[in-house]
């Protein structure tokens, strides 16, 4: 199947609306293909799809919020965490095997890293759900939401990533936003 893609249009939607299928074309080079196993396509525009899954991951936070107060009336954080992963995993081992020369290709640094975010994330993701259950979704997810002010700030401390005054007072402005809803409540 050969595979003609007009790479000048600015939009990924435009993008998978020029894909033609015909005869005898290799899956790997399929957009679809790329979003789910991360295959590097260097003619489409990443910035666009990092904006598309910015917003995906919002909605799809706003609704596991509102999910998970409901789910923690009547089980403990720990056990809708350990849920979480466990259908993660089901989810994530058949996507690791076609991924299994990168995992493998991984130095010691990368590695360490790796495996400090993801125990980051366990302890944020139980933060986070026991959060919802003791203050209730909106609460929560408010005080959650202040966190670009520290990205900001372990940024410039790990990796001395300049701090860019328009998003240093962005986030700033969501902290200090967060705190008066808070105090309003």
């Amino acid at each position: 199947m050969n595979l003609e893609i007009n790479f000048k249009s600015k939009f990924p939607r435009d993008i998978l609306n020029e894909i033609k299928w015909k005869g005898g074309y290799d899956l790997s080079k399929c957009t679809i293909y790329y979003i789910l196993f991360g295959i590097h396509l260097q003619e489409i525009n990443m910035k666009n799809f990092g904006l598309i899954y910015a917003i995906l991951a919002s909605v799809t936070w706003g609704l596991v919020y509102v999910i998970a107060q409901k789910v923690l009336t009547k089980v403990p954080p720990i056990t809708l965490l350990l849920t979480e992963f466990i259908i993660a995993a089901i989810i994530l081992l058949p996507i690791a095997f076609f991924n299994l020369d990168s995992i493998k290709s991984l130095d010691k640094t990368t590695f360490i890293l790796i495996a400090f975010t993801s125990i980051m994330m366990l302890v944020a993701n139980f933060l986070i759900i026991t959060s919802v259950k003791l203050l209730g979704a909106p609460i929560a997810s408010t005080l959650e939401i202040s966190y670009p002010f520290f990205v900001v700030l372990f940024a410039y401390l790990f990796f001395r990533t300049p701090i860019n005054l328009y998003f240093l007072l962005g986030a700033i402005f969501i902290f200090v936003g967060s705190l008066i809803i808070i105090k309003l409540e």
